[in-house]
């Protein structure tokens, strides 16, 4: 909001309060779907990993897919670490610490 020059126009709105909480839940939960789709990762990586989904987070059935997961580990353990910590697993526990 800050570099789109939007802060004062919500804040003379009343949209966002001068601590920088926002005054509605739909909006904030708005900002949230777009900030997530503006930043998903698509194929950047030319599709050996993910297209951007979260292979860490548990389905409907609360299931993960360990083929993605152990192929994100090996071409990208830092994104792998990354996406661990946001699905709220230990990283430690699926990337390992040493270079063999």
């Amino acid at each position: 909001m800050k570099k789109l020059g939007l802060v004062d126009a919500y804040k003379a709105k009343g949209i966002l309060l001068p601590d920088g909480a926002l005054t509605d839940p739909q909006i904030a939960k708005a900002f949230h779907a777009v900030g997530e789709a503006m930043f998903r990762e698509d194929t950047i990586d030319g599709g050996a990993a993910l297209s951007g989904g979260n292979p860490f987070k548990r389905n409907a059935a609360g299931e993960r897919n360990l083929t993605d997961i152990s192929a994100l580990v090996r071409s990208d353990p830092v994104r792998a670490r990354r996406l661990a910590r946001e699905a709220g697993e230990n990283p430690d526990l699926w990337i390992p610490n040493n270079p063999l």
